[in-house]
């Protein structure tokens, strides 16, 4: 309903929306009442941070990297399951790339708590991201496995990524950035870019990044429109081969 309303408002600079992957790139697929083209609607002012998931494994599974969940995978088909916070969310949807490269058959269970499922061995896997994860893999509950980014996150440089792991060149990450109505100006586009560059760059932000597990991950007007319509295609095909709907 938000994006919606921000599509609607003014071109004058004064509303701007938060768009993030599930309100520009996931939603527009798996809600079947989705009529909305952000596309069409928006246009891009800058992204500012993204947030990987962490893969984790129970203790109770006999691997403890990634590599090594590919081999059980695949000699077990059927017999691995990932549980995320919801149908639908970057967890699940990262799932279902990682089975499309890996070839593999990861289950997915949607779950309120999904690490205590893998810490309880109700589940084998979750997908999760680093603030709820990290403190369960220091403390040795869980086994941290890799990050869907494409870069080791600045919080956990120990943990490997899935491309490096494997799957070259995979990156499944929230992201979130902000867009105007389409026929804003481009001169306050251009205002607004640069405001919000000088933003990201302040300690006060960085702070919140850092704390909340997000990356700092800056990309300008005419860069965050590309990557937003490459980003449309990737998860949207991720919707469709999942499976999910949501009314």
């Amino acid at each position: 309903m938000g994006t919606e309303l921000a599509s609607r408002s003014p071109h004058d600079g004064y509303t701007l929306l938060m768009a993030a992957t599930p309100n520009v790139a996931i939603n527009p697929t798996l809600y079947a009442s989705s009529s909305l083209e952000p596309d069409k609607a928006f246009r891009a002012v800058g992204m500012v941070a993204s947030a990987a998931n962490v893969i984790v494994a129970g203790n109770h599974m006999p691997f403890s990297d990634f590599p090594g969940m590919l081999s059980y995978a695949r000699a077990n088909p059927r017999k691995l399951t990932f549980a995320t916070y919801a149908v639908g969310s970057t967890g699940h949807l990262a799932g279902a790339m990682l089975n499309a490269r890996a070839g593999v058959d990861l289950l997915h269970v949607a779950a309120g708590d999904p690490l205590s499922l893998a810490v309880g061995e109700h589940v084998q896997l979750a997908f999760v991201t680093p603030t709820a994860t990290l403190p369960l893999v220091r403390s040795g509950k869980l086994k941290a496995l890799a990050v869907t980014s494409a870069k080791r996150l600045g919080i956990a440089p120990d943990i490997p990524t899935v491309s490096e792991s494997g799957l070259r060149h995979f990156s499944a990450v929230a992201w979130y950035g902000y867009v105007v109505p389409r026929r804003t100006p481009d001169e306050i586009v251009r205002v607004l870019e640069a405001h919000l560059q000088s933003t990201i760059r302040s300690a006060k932000f960085e702070t919140f990044a850092r704390t909340s597990g997000n990356e700092i991950t800056w990309l300008g007007s005419d860069e965050f429109s590309s990557y937003m319509e490459s980003e449309r295609i990737k998860w949207g095909e991720a919707v469709r081969r999942s499976g999910a709907r949501a009314e």
